[in-house]
Protein backbone atom coordinates (compact mmCIF):
# COMPACT_ATOMS: atom_id res chain seq x y z
CA UNK A 1 0.00 0.00 0.00
CA UNK A 2 1.16 3.60 -0.47
CA UNK A 3 0.41 6.79 1.19
CA UNK A 4 1.33 10.02 -0.96
CA UNK A 5 2.09 11.86 2.13
CA UNK A 6 5.25 11.72 4.81
CA UNK A 7 5.91 11.19 8.20
CA UNK A 8 4.63 14.45 10.56
CA UNK A 9 8.34 15.99 11.97
CA UNK A 10 10.11 14.32 14.31
CA UNK A 11 8.46 10.65 13.22
CA UNK A 12 10.70 8.28 12.00
CA UNK A 13 10.41 4.94 10.56
CA UNK A 14 12.16 3.37 13.89
CA UNK A 15 9.59 5.45 16.24
CA UNK A 16 6.40 3.88 13.99
CA UNK A 17 7.16 0.46 15.49
CA UNK A 18 6.97 1.53 18.78
CA UNK A 19 4.74 3.58 21.05
CA UNK A 20 4.56 7.00 19.63
CA UNK A 21 2.80 9.97 19.62
CA UNK A 22 0.04 10.48 16.92
CA UNK A 23 0.50 13.89 15.00
CA UNK A 24 -2.92 13.79 12.76
CA UNK A 25 -1.63 15.87 9.58
CA UNK A 26 -5.18 17.03 9.85
CA UNK A 27 -7.16 16.96 13.39
CA UNK A 28 -10.38 17.92 11.80
CA UNK A 29 -10.50 14.65 9.54
CA UNK A 30 -8.92 12.47 12.04
CA UNK A 31 -11.24 12.83 15.04
CA UNK A 32 -14.45 11.59 13.52
CA UNK A 33 -12.80 8.74 11.82
CA UNK A 34 -12.16 8.06 15.59
CA UNK A 35 -15.45 8.70 17.12
CA UNK A 36 -16.67 6.37 14.14
CA UNK A 37 -14.61 3.61 15.34
CA UNK A 38 -12.67 2.79 12.15
CA UNK A 39 -9.56 3.69 14.82
CA UNK A 40 -8.73 2.19 18.03
CA UNK A 41 -6.69 5.35 19.47
CA UNK A 42 -4.62 7.69 17.99
CA UNK A 43 -1.31 6.69 17.24
CA UNK A 44 -1.69 2.75 17.80
CA UNK A 45 -2.46 2.23 13.94
CA UNK A 46 0.91 0.66 12.96
CA UNK A 47 1.94 -0.75 16.37
CA UNK A 48 -1.54 -2.43 16.07
CA UNK A 49 -0.58 -3.66 12.66
CA UNK A 50 3.00 -4.94 13.76
CA UNK A 51 1.02 -6.77 16.29
CA UNK A 52 -1.54 -8.54 13.83
CA UNK A 53 0.74 -9.34 11.40
CA UNK A 54 2.97 -11.37 13.87
CA UNK A 55 -0.16 -12.86 15.39
CA UNK A 56 -1.04 -14.38 12.46
CA UNK A 57 3.35 -15.42 11.29
CA UNK A 58 3.02 -12.73 8.49
CA UNK A 59 6.59 -11.19 7.68
CA UNK A 60 7.20 -7.98 9.61
CA UNK A 61 5.89 -4.97 7.68
CA UNK A 62 8.07 -2.68 5.98
CA UNK A 63 7.85 0.72 6.48
CA UNK A 64 9.68 3.77 4.34
CA UNK A 65 9.56 7.16 3.87
CA UNK A 66 10.93 8.05 0.24
CA UNK A 67 10.81 12.14 -0.80
CA UNK A 68 6.98 12.09 -1.26
CA UNK A 69 5.43 9.40 0.60
CA UNK A 70 5.43 6.38 2.49
CA UNK A 71 5.20 2.81 1.53
CA UNK A 72 4.32 0.09 4.02
CA UNK A 73 4.92 -3.63 1.97
CA UNK A 74 3.42 -7.00 3.47
CA UNK A 75 4.90 -10.20 2.00
CA UNK A 76 3.26 -13.40 2.65
CA UNK A 77 5.66 -15.80 3.13
CA UNK A 78 5.52 -19.47 1.74
CA UNK A 79 4.34 -22.21 4.19
CA UNK A 80 1.60 -19.65 5.13
CA UNK A 81 -1.78 -21.63 5.24
CA UNK A 82 -4.50 -18.59 4.02
CA UNK A 83 -6.80 -20.46 5.05
CA UNK A 84 -5.79 -21.01 8.57
CA UNK A 85 -3.96 -18.39 9.07
CA UNK A 86 -1.66 -20.59 10.73
CA UNK A 87 2.57 -21.46 9.53
CA UNK A 88 3.73 -24.31 8.49
CA UNK A 89 7.69 -25.45 9.18
CA UNK A 90 7.44 -24.33 12.48
CA UNK A 91 10.32 -24.51 14.74
CA UNK A 92 10.29 -27.33 17.38
CA UNK A 93 11.90 -27.70 20.27
CA UNK A 94 14.53 -29.72 19.06
CA UNK A 95 15.63 -27.11 17.33
CA UNK A 96 15.29 -24.35 19.33
CA UNK A 97 17.69 -26.35 21.82
CA UNK A 98 19.91 -26.31 18.94
CA UNK A 99 20.07 -22.59 18.59
CA UNK A 100 23.26 -20.75 20.39
CA UNK A 101 22.64 -19.05 23.56
CA UNK A 102 23.14 -15.46 21.82
CA UNK A 103 21.04 -16.24 19.05
CA UNK A 104 18.05 -17.18 21.76
CA UNK A 105 19.01 -14.05 23.39
CA UNK A 106 18.64 -11.66 20.73
CA UNK A 107 15.43 -13.50 19.64
CA UNK A 108 13.54 -12.73 22.73
CA UNK A 109 15.20 -9.38 23.43
CA UNK A 110 13.86 -8.01 19.48
CA UNK A 111 10.23 -10.02 19.79
CA UNK A 112 7.51 -8.44 17.57
CA UNK A 113 9.53 -5.11 17.93
CA UNK A 114 11.62 -3.36 15.46
CA UNK A 115 14.20 -2.01 17.13
CA UNK A 116 18.09 0.12 16.81
CA UNK A 117 21.26 -1.48 17.19
CA UNK A 118 21.56 0.44 20.71
CA UNK A 119 18.40 -0.13 21.94
CA UNK A 120 18.97 -4.15 21.40
CA UNK A 121 22.30 -3.72 23.30
CA UNK A 122 20.56 -1.87 26.15
CA UNK A 123 18.01 -5.19 26.43
CA UNK A 124 20.87 -7.14 26.31
CA UNK A 125 22.66 -5.14 28.78
CA UNK A 126 25.61 -5.34 26.35
CA UNK A 127 28.25 -2.77 26.27
CA UNK A 128 30.50 -3.96 23.69
CA UNK A 129 29.76 -2.79 20.22
CA UNK A 130 32.12 -5.19 17.90
CA UNK A 131 30.97 -8.14 20.65
CA UNK A 132 27.83 -7.40 19.57
CA UNK A 133 27.89 -7.62 16.13
CA UNK A 134 30.47 -10.54 16.16
CA UNK A 135 28.41 -12.55 18.67
CA UNK A 136 24.82 -11.80 18.38
CA UNK A 137 23.38 -9.51 15.50
CA UNK A 138 26.16 -11.47 12.60
CA UNK A 139 25.41 -15.19 13.43
CA UNK A 140 21.50 -14.20 14.18
CA UNK A 141 21.07 -12.78 10.69
CA UNK A 142 23.30 -15.76 9.03
CA UNK A 143 21.10 -18.11 10.20
CA UNK A 144 17.84 -16.34 9.01
CA UNK A 145 16.67 -15.09 12.35
CA UNK A 146 16.72 -11.69 12.36
CA UNK A 147 16.76 -9.27 9.32
CA UNK A 148 17.46 -5.30 8.69
CA UNK A 149 14.63 -2.93 7.94
CA UNK A 150 17.02 -1.86 5.48
CA UNK A 151 18.87 -4.10 3.67
CA UNK A 152 21.01 -2.00 1.05
CA UNK A 153 22.09 0.63 3.60
CA UNK A 154 24.35 -0.41 6.29
CA UNK A 155 25.64 2.60 7.66
CA UNK A 156 22.13 4.28 7.82
CA UNK A 157 22.20 5.46 11.31
CA UNK A 158 18.51 4.90 12.07
CA UNK A 159 18.83 1.41 10.78
CA UNK A 160 16.51 -1.29 12.74
CA UNK A 161 16.08 -4.62 13.05
CA UNK A 162 13.08 -7.49 13.26
CA UNK A 163 12.61 -10.86 13.03
CA UNK A 164 12.30 -12.56 9.84
CA UNK A 165 9.23 -15.65 9.76
CA UNK A 166 11.83 -18.20 11.10
CA UNK A 167 12.56 -15.50 14.05
CA UNK A 168 9.12 -15.04 14.94
CA UNK A 169 8.42 -19.16 15.06
CA UNK A 170 11.85 -19.41 17.33
CA UNK A 171 10.71 -16.30 19.14
CA UNK A 172 6.98 -18.52 19.68
CA UNK A 173 8.96 -21.47 20.54
CA UNK A 174 10.86 -19.83 23.30
CA UNK A 175 7.90 -17.99 24.80
CA UNK A 176 6.28 -21.12 25.13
Amino acid sequence: MWNPGRLPQGITIVKLSGEHQSIPVNPLLARPVYLAGYIEQLGTGTTDLISRCVNLGLRHPEFRQDESFVTVLWRRESGLNVETGQVTGQVTGQVAGQVKESVRRIVLAIGGQTLTRKEIMEILSLKGRDNFRNSYLEPSMIEGFVSKLYPDSDNRPDQAYYLTEKGLELFSELQG
